[in-house]
C-alpha cells in the first residue's frame, strides 16, 4: 500500500525509558557507520519498553537498521528499496538539529545504488533542481514515507544516530496505520 504523507510523529508510551534503552543499545553498535541492518530479535530483547508498545498494536518487526550520519554530512536524495513503504525512526542522539527533507522531481535521472557494508539497493535521484516539499527534525518517534524521495542532512558538529524499523505488512499493521493517519 502506498501512503500519501511524508512523515508523522507518533506517541510511544514511556518513550523517555525507551530512549534510555536505545542509548545503551547504541553503545554496542558505535563502530557502525551509515546504514546497517542489525538482528531484530536480539535488538528487541534489549528494548523491553518498546516491545510493550509493539504488543499493544500487535506489530511485528521485520527489519531493524542502525543509522549513523556523520556530522557535517548529507545523504543523497533517495528512495528506500524493497517491499516496505514506511519506516518508524527512533531518535537516539544528535537528531534534533539535523533534518530529513522530502522532494518532488520533475524529470529526475534515477540510478540504483548500494549501501556500503550491507550492499542493499536503493534508488538515488539526480536532479539539479528538486522541489523541497517537506522537512522534519527527528525529535521523537516518527513514521516516514520511505517511498518518497528524501535526504538526511546533518550539518551539525555531532553525529546523528537513530534506529529505523520496518514492520510486517499484515492486518495489524494496516489497522495501526489507519489509526495513526486519521
Amino acid at each position: 500500500m502506498r501512503y500519501n504523507f511524508t512523515f508523522k510523529q507518533i506517541p510511544i508510551e514511556n518513550f523517555d525509558v525507551v530512549l534510555q534503552e536505545l542509548e545503551l543499545l547504541s553503545f554496542e553498535h558505535k563502530a557502525l557507520k551509515g546504514f546497517n541492518l542489525i538482528p531484530p530479535y536480539q535488538t528487541l530483547c534489549k528494548l523491553p519498553t518498546f516491545v510493550t508498545w509493539l504488543r499493544k498494536y500487535k506489530l511485528t518487526v521485520d527489519l531493524i537498521a542502525f543509522l549513523q550520519v556523520n556530522n557535517g554530512n548529507a545523504w543523497d536524495v533517495h528512495v528506500d528499496y524493497g517491499p516496505y513503504d514506511v519506516a518508524l525512526n527512533l531518535p537516539i542522539r544528535g537528531c534534533a538539529n539535523s533534518s530529513t527533507n522530502f522532494y518532488k522531481f520533475n524529470e529526475a535521472a534515477v540510478k540504483t545504488c548500494y549501501t556500503n557494508g550491507t550492499n542493499l539497493p536503493y534508488l538515488e535521484y539526480q536532479d539539479p533542481r528538486p522541489e523541497l516539499i517537506d522537512t522534519y527534525y527527528l525529535t521523537r518517534p516518527t513514521l516516514i514515507n520511505i517511498k518518497m524521495p528524501h535526504s538526511v542532512n546533518n550539518f551539525t558538529s555531532v553525529e546523528r544516530v537513530c534506529l529505523s524499523i520496518r514492520f510486517r505488512h499484515d492486518q495489524f499493521f494496516d489497522a495501526f496505520m489507519e489509526s495513526i493517519l486519521v
